[in-house]
C-alpha cells in the first residue's frame, strides 16, 4: 500500500524488508507489529509531556530504532533528527504525524 505525496510514491513499511527480519513468519510480523505499535504509542505519550532534552534524545532514539527494524524508513528519519536536535521543538509535529501515519497503515494491513 502506498500514499502519494507530491505526485510521487512514498512507502510507509518496506515490506521486503519487515519479511527479512521476520524470516517470512506472518504471524510473527503480526506480533512484531503489534509491539511497535505499542512501544511508539507509548514514545509518543512521552514526547508530548514536557520531558529533558536528554529524555527526549532517549526516546526519540527509541522510536528510531523501533522503525528501522520493521522498515518505517521515514519515521526512523524524523525520529533520528529529533534524537540529533532534542531541543528543536519544530521537530516534534512531523515525528508526531509520521507516527501516526505508520501506526494507522499497520492497522489497515493488519
Amino acid at each position: 500500500m502506498h500514499e502519494t505525496v507530491d505526485k510521487s510514491p512514498v512507502t510507509v513499511l518496506d515490506h521486503e524488508h519487515l519479511m527479512r527480519q521476520t524470516m517470512g513468519d506472518e504471524k510473527l510480523q503480526h506480533e512484531v507489529l503489534f509491539l511497535f505499535m505499542a512501544q511508539c504509542k507509548e514514545c509518543d505519550q512521552l514526547l508530548k509531556k514536557q520531558i529533558s532534552a536528554k529524555q527526549m534524545s532517549e526516546t526519540a532514539h527509541q522510536i528510531n530504532g523501533c522503525a528501522r527494524s520493521i522498515g518505517a524508513w521515514e519515521l526512523a528519519s524524523a525520529a533520528k533528527k529529533l534524537e540529533l536536535n532534542p531541543k528543536d521543538a519544530t521537530l516534534l509535529p512531523p515525528l508526531h504525524r509520521q507516527i501516526q501515519r505508520v501506526i494507522k497503515y499497520i492497522q489497515k494491513m493488519t
